[in-house]
């Protein structure tokens, strides 16, 4: 299994504790009159996670808190910045035909970690993060 698929599937598991936390703090506080399990469950969670994922990696230049740690990043493919576009539309694509579209792009998810049905639905591949090299 390459680094990058490695790395990208430690930031998934991150960023999905992060967004539970976050959806627990969101229950406890702003939701806290609301009663219904089924409404925590199928709406408080998605939204939290969906909302959050597209203010990181347009906030952090294509780096979620997960990407941050583990050393990768969400890049334009073209090497622009990411537009607010590009992001909507991989979140979006990723958290629903992304599911079922997944099988034709495992052999290569494994061999290099890059690609994904949601990278070129928005033109975006995921590469190691850049290190800031010191010259002296």
């Amino acid at each position: 299994m390459h680094s990058t698929t490695k790395r990208r599937i430690g930031a998934y598991l991150i960023n999905q504790a992060v967004y539970a936390g976050l959806s627990v703090i969101m229950e406890k506080t702003v939701l806290r009159r609301v009663k219904s399990e089924v409404v925590h469950a199928v709406v408080t969670q998605p939204t939290v996670s969906f909302l959050a994922e597209i203010a990181q990696l347009k906030l952090l230049n294509g780096k979620s808190i997960g990407g941050q740690i583990c050393g990768i990043q969400v890049e334009s493919e073209h090497g622009l910045p990411l537009t607010t576009k590009q992001v909507v539309r991989r979140t979006v694509y990723r958290d629903t035909v992304s599911l079922f579209k997944v099988r034709p792009y495992w052999k290569s998810f494994l061999e290099d970690g890059q690609r994904l049905p949601e990278d070129d639905f928005a033109q975006t591949i995921v590469r190691l993060k850049k290190e800031k090299r010191n010259e002296a």
